[in-house]
């Protein structure tokens, strides 16, 4: 049995087996990428077994599917991380339709500084934070200001109105503005190509 590690051409060659229906050949994707694949999620999602099993598991299926298009131009690791890491995204464009509503928006911001302290509740506060952070970043900066100051900081609309130089009445003004334009672009941030979330994110 041939030892080392593969190389592209032997990730080609055991991709057309795949494509021919071996067994064999299933086995040994199986066996080689599904543990590099579960360590990939759980590195990524604070030691959350579950999670990692689960996407390891769906970027194998996800794999099997688009196996026609895999051309040997990168490894096949590289070529499933790539799979593995958009999956991911996906998960969070789904947790971003909880801030559709403004309650969920207010919890959204009031968890960003709530001091999380298992592994698992601080990684899914780190994707949180990124989620709501892209958001705010695509809103005018006084939109992202009165947000955090309501709901980060806790202020009143009379401190807020004090920081701003505005009356409490004109506070309440630019919040409301400030949460539609919040849901708004989240409209826009849920169709952004995953490259674009993940370029943002680092």
């Amino acid at each position: 049995m041939r030892s080392g590690p593969l190389t592209q051409h032997d990730d080609k060659a055991l991709v057309q087996r795949l494509l021919d229906g071996s067994e064999p050949a299933f086995r040994q994707f199986f066996d080689g990428q599904f543990p590099r694949l579960y360590r990939f999620v759980l590195a990524r999602a604070g030691g959350d077994e579950d999670l990692a099993e689960e996407l390891a598991q769906s970027t194998i299926c996800t794999a099997m599917e688009r196996l026609h298009s895999y051309r040997g131009e990168a490894a096949l690791t590289t070529w499933l991380f790539t799979i593995c890491r958009n999956r991911m995204v996906d998960l969070q464009r789904r947790s971003m339709r909880r801030f559709a509503d403004v309650s969920e928006l207010e919890a959204a911001l009031e968890s960003l500084d709530s001091g999380k302290e298992t592994p698992v509740e601080r990684a899914r506060e780190r994707d949180l934070a990124a989620l709501v952070n892209i958001v705010l970043d695509a809103i005018p900066p006084r939109y992202s200001e009165v947000l955090l100051l309501k709901y980060r900081q806790e202020l009143s609309m009379q401190e807020i109105g004090e920081q701003l130089g505005s009356s409490a009445k004109a506070v309440e003004s630019l919040l409301t503005r400030a949460r539609n334009a919040f849901k708004e672009a989240y409209r826009g941030v849920a169709t952004l190509p995953s490259s674009e979330i993940q370029s943002h994110e680092s």
